[in-house]
């Protein structure tokens, strides 16, 4: 039996979606073993550390606080705690290496990307303790950031 041209590329078409859907498992399949093994994300059950955190709060009342509020209830800027900063979280999507990306980048508002990256961290970790994610006895870093899931939100409300 001879195959037709529309025939050759309904098959041709199929197999490269077979072939995408392969790599995409794949791919799938690696970055979840990356992250229950090689990110440093199983052993401490928390992202950051307490100290890290009281050093982010000092961080962000010198840097932050002026538009986020003190309370992180927001002000000029937009609140990083509560039910709109869950809104935001639930409407954006965003990831903790994202947030991470769009603070060192854009913050603090009048002077973008002036601060350590040691500083970002910490801040960040301020952030997410005032917000109820758990605390650990390990930093939180960049590696470490990929294993923090920012939803569901944790605190109530």
């Amino acid at each position: 039996m001879h195959c037709t041209g529309k025939d050759e590329r309904l098959s041709r078409l199929i197999g490269l979606a077979a072939g995408a859907l392969l790599l995409g498992v794949a791919a799938f399949t690696a970055q979840a073993a990356y992250a229950s093994t090689g990110s440093g994300c199983s052993g401490s059950g928390g992202y950051y550390t307490h100290a890290q955190a009281a050093h982010g709060a000092k961080v962000f009342n010198a840097n932050c606080s002026t538009c986020h509020g003190a309370n992180l209830k927001g002000g000029a800027g937009p609140p990083l705690t509560g039910k709109q900063f869950k809104s935001y979280l639930k409407f954006s999507k965003i990831s903790g290496p994202q947030l991470l990306g769009f603070i060192t980048s854009q913050m603090p508002y009048n002077n973008p990307g002036s601060l350590k990256k040691s500083q970002y961290l910490a801040a960040l970790a301020h952030i997410f303790q005032t917000d109820g994610y758990p605390s650990g006895h390990k930093a939180l870093t960049k590696a470490r950031l990929k294993c923090l899931k920012l939803l569901p939100y944790p605190k109530s409300g």
